[in-house]
């Protein structure tokens, strides 16, 4: 049976290994998990690279993932809210429209309705309303209404992805933004209680250990085929094999599947030898990501009491550092000491070294203060991770830049897999069912 290299022991690496006999991982890190990645410290668990929790649509990944947890997760009903002019506003936003001022909540439905009225007319002409969206603003406008949108969807968006909605594509949101319901969102505005993204709505998580209790559960299936330390700097084919370098050692392989960043693929092979087109090397740095900080706070006794049961906020408000803080001991009370909290801001940015660890706790720790989200006297532990890439910036110029990359390292014979490697927006569940469709497919063609 032909030997696979499997470039990244993140989630996708790691899954892919564990459903293949003849895969073996190279690892950059001294530790698998990638995004997935916790750490334990003074009794507090956190997840390194933003709050992870186990949902999906799709039954075979959410089975797959929750089978390697086994009893070690707890089943969660999601409370999840966003920060509005003081307020807390159930998520999503149009499914809490009762919770704003009664001439927002009128202005938010006029304007939905209003929006859905042209669509279903332009829809009658043979006009395609949405579908001719280019750009991610458009998009919003056309689906949610400019109330709706202009509050809180562009807003928040333009503050995770560091760029104006204008200048951003709409290709990303189909199926991950799902149109509401006209007759969800009227019942919402008066009051009734209604539900959307009901595929999120009760999501896992592990009782103990954080995202990377499952990250240790796979690695433990794929014992003694993981090399870590091994950071992949050449990639070559010779004689029909691959190899792939780290500039001191040299792995061969039949076939190689790359879950590594697309730029790490392609500058590897330059190194290795390979004359890569000009164009590919233009569409390759022509790809943007965001960088994450990850503020990890445990405070003495519980967040504010408004906080006690709640999942996850959503911050689009531009005069505070995260956009989201998450309180993983809602989730499983085993990931902070008795009597503390757990809390975990999210920070997207261009260039994680602008600001040192101390004043980017400091900001944190002030702002959530200010929109009374925690008290600054009670943190007692606060630590900084930054990771990067983290997030997939889909530009005006994405389609095609991705595209030329793809089709290159397609004829190379690489196989791409993940969310760097395919520069794809991808949630664990995505990840997990790519590696599923990757591993199929290798065993059908061996």
């Amino acid at each position: 049976m032909s030997e696979v290299g499997i470039l990244g022991g993140g989630l996708t690496g790691l899954t892919l290994c564990s459903l293949l006999e003849n895969g073996e991982i190279l690892e950059r890190e001294s530790e698998c998990g990638g995004l997935c990645r916790s750490i334990s410290e003074d009794g507090f668990t956190f997840d390194c690279g933003g709050s992870h929790i186990i949902f999906s649509r799709d039954r075979n990944a959410l089975n797959f993932m929750l089978s390697k947890l086994k009893d070690n997760v707890v089943k969660c009903r999601r409370n999840t809210k966003i920060i509005y002019k003081g307020r807390l506003v159930k998520y999503p936003f149009e499914n809490g429209l009762a919770d704003l001022p009664l001439r927002e909540n009128f202005e938010c439905v006029a304007s939905f309705l209003a929006a859905r009225v042209k669509s279903r007319l332009l829809n009658a002409l043979r006009f395609h309303c949405d579908g001719g969206a280019k750009s991610l603003h458009a998009w919003l406008l056309a689906n949610f209404g400019r109330g709706i949108a202009s509050k809180y969807l562009i807003p928040y968006n333009e503050k995770i992805w560091k760029i104006s909605a204008k200048e951003m594509s709409a290709s990303w949101v189909d199926g991950r933004v799902p149109k509401p319901p006209l007759r969800d969102v009227l019942r919402a505005s008066l009051g009734f209680n209604t539900e959307g993204y009901t595929h999120q709505l009760n999501f896992y998580y592990p009782k103990r250990g954080g995202i990377a209790a499952l990250i240790r559960s796979l690695e433990r299936e794929c014992k003694g085929r993981i090399v870590c330390d091994f950071e992949v700097k050449a990639i070559w084919r010779e004689n029909g094999k691959w190899f792939v370098s780290n500039g001191e050692e040299c792995r061969k392989y039949d076939k190689i599947v790359a879950t590594i960043p697309v730029f790490s693929i392609v500058h590897s092979l330059q190194r290795g030898g390979e004359s890569v087109p000009a164009s590919v090397l233009r569409a390759v740095n022509a790809l943007v990501f965001n960088s994450l900080a990850t503020v990890m706070l445990g405070l003495e006794g519980v967040a504010e009491e408004k906080m006690s049961n709640i999942s996850w906020l959503y911050i689009p408000d531009a005069d505070c550092l995260p956009h989201r803080v998450a309180f993983p001991s809602n989730y499983s009370r085993e990931v902070a000491p008795e009597g503390k909290t757990a809390v975990l801001a999210e920070i997207t940015c261009r260039d994680t070294t602008k600001m040192s660890d101390e004043e980017i706790i400091e900001r944190t720790v002030n702002d959530l203060h200010r929109k009374k989200i925690l008290r600054k006297e009670d943190v007692c532990f606060a630590k900084v991770m930054r990771t990067s890439p983290a997030y997939i910036v889909y530009d005006m110029n994405y389609e095609h830049n991705v595209s030329v990359v793809r089709e290159y390292l397609q004829r190379k014979g690489i196989i791409l897999a993940g969310r760097f490697a395919k520069f794809e927006y991808m949630n664990m569940d995505a990840c997990v069912r790519n590696a599923m469709e990757v591993a199929r497919m290798l065993k059908e063609r061996c």
